[in-house]
């Protein structure tokens, strides 16, 4: 019997069955995009009503990037593939600053502009938000800007990313102060689990919860609303490293009710590499000094003292404002829902072949776009080779903490005939062998 086979039987789940479990037999109207480039005239001035599982919908979507047909690419959550009307952007930016290199402050302007458009997409305000380079940038700002003394103490989950961890491991090589690894399973059986962890870690020394909002090894989504109330019934700061729910998931900054929070924008956002945020909510920002400065920035009573960087790259930032703006047209939650709608299927399916163990949990309050899973014993790096080369799929491999495995990504370019290939793959090389 063929995977294709097998995945749609009772055995299995297949993906209109999966879709509908999922979300009910409620139908989501999709807007037509307001594409800033023509779109396909296959599809041009068609409009879409219908659900997640609208394959003409997001193929249309599909088409709004230059992605090769050579592969089928499953690595979003390291790097993403930005939308043409990022690339025309930062074609038309680029330019204009050589041609009139005296004329361009201007555009400075627009880039602030963008910031109300993001903080919007975020839930915060403009006031509360700078823009940065990466993730790493914005988890360096708070473990550097927070004053810390001897024996304060740092929880952190025991897979956070070397971006999350390494700030703090210097804060505690400077200053004495204590970092405390909270385990929390791969996966969990549920998050009142890692709550009841946290909760029982915390001593009269905590001044801080540092967690991945989606840790990079296992996938897990952390139940960051739950954490951060934790802390701030008990005084605590609460920093988040958000790398992936940033394009991926519907943030609203306060919502989550965390103190900061830091983003990547080249990675599910899609937008430029060098490009991210850093949230600082307002009642916080007093707790955390800026890290880097020039001129001003002992007069600046936003967020912005966090961006003092002097000479930035003009290009980078307007691309980011555009990426969130094809994401906005599309619609923040449509874009989770189908997100949600492929890496669940993916689970499903996954977890029936024999030989596999999967690392993520299939709770939905649990995991998001990332998957991550172990596959019998094979050398991981012959693994991935085999993987890439002979059946032209891009995940990634995984090497960290207490696993070692493939993680795969699922982006609204997309659909379930990548899915369907992924699992066939998995169950081929299961069944048959690298």
């Amino acid at each position: 019997m063929t995977n294709k086979h097998r995945i749609e039987n009772d055995n299995g789940l297949s993906r209109r069955g999966f879709v509908k479990s999922l979300f009910g037999s409620a139908i989501i109207g999709l807007p037509l995009l307001k594409f800033r480039k023509t779109p396909s005239p296959l599809l041009a001035g068609k409009i879409f009503n219908g659900s997640v599982n609208d394959e003409a919908y997001w193929l249309m979507v599909r088409r709004q990037f230059d992605l090769t047909d050579d592969y089928i690419y499953m690595n979003n959550g390291t790097q993403g593939p930005s939308p043409r009307v990022v690339l025309d952007k930062m074609e038309r930016v680029l330019p204009e600053i050589a041609s009139n290199p005296g004329n361009y402050y201007h555009l400075y302007d627009e880039a602030n502009d963008n910031r109300k458009i993001i903080a919007d997409f975020i839930g915060c305000t403009p006031e509360e938000l700078a823009i940065t380079h990466n993730t790493t940038e914005g988890m360096n700002f708070a473990a550097s800007g927070l004053e810390l003394k001897a024996g304060d103490e740092v929880l952190i989950t025991d897979h956070e990313h070397p971006g999350g961890l390494c700030p703090w491991q210097l804060k505690a090589k400077k200053f004495g102060i204590k970092i405390t690894e909270v385990p929390v399973g791969s996966p969990p059986e549920n998050k009142e689990e890692i709550l009841n962890r946290f909760n029982d870690a915390i001593t009269s020394r905590t001044k801080v919860i540092s967690i991945s909002h989606i840790c990079y090894t296992n996938s897990l989504l952390m139940p960051v609303k739950e954490l951060c109330k934790l802390a701030r019934e008990k005084g605590i700061i609460s920093v988040v490293d958000g790398a992936h729910p940033f394009g991926m998931i519907a943030l609203n900054m306060h919502e989550i009710g965390c103190d900061f929070y830091a983003a990547s924008g080249q990675k599910w956002m899609m937008g430029p590499m060098g490009t991210g945020i850093f949230y600082a909510r307002k009642e916080s920002q007093d707790l955390c000094c800026p890290t880097i400065v020039t001129g001003g920035w002992d007069r600046e009573k936003t967020a912005k003292r966090y961006e003092k960087f002097s000479t930035r790259s003009l290009a980078g930032l307007l691309g980011l404002g555009e990426a969130v703006k094809f994401q906005h047209d599309i619609g923040k939650v449509r874009i989770e829902e189908r997100i949600r709608a492929l890496s669940g299927y993916f689970r499903k399916n996954v977890a029936q072949i024999s030989g596999i163990k999967l690392y993520t949990s299939q709770e939905p309050c649990l995991s998001a776009g990332l998957t991550t899973i172990g596959v019998k014993n094979y050398p991981l790096d012959k693994l991935i080779n085999t993987i890439r080369k002979k059946y032209k799929i891009w995940p990634r491999t995984v090497k960290a903490h207490d696993l070692a495995g493939l993680r795969f990504s699922f982006h609204i370019y997309n659909n379930f005939k990548d899915v369907d290939r992924a699992i066939e793959v998995l169950d081929d090389i299961c069944k048959n062998g690298i």
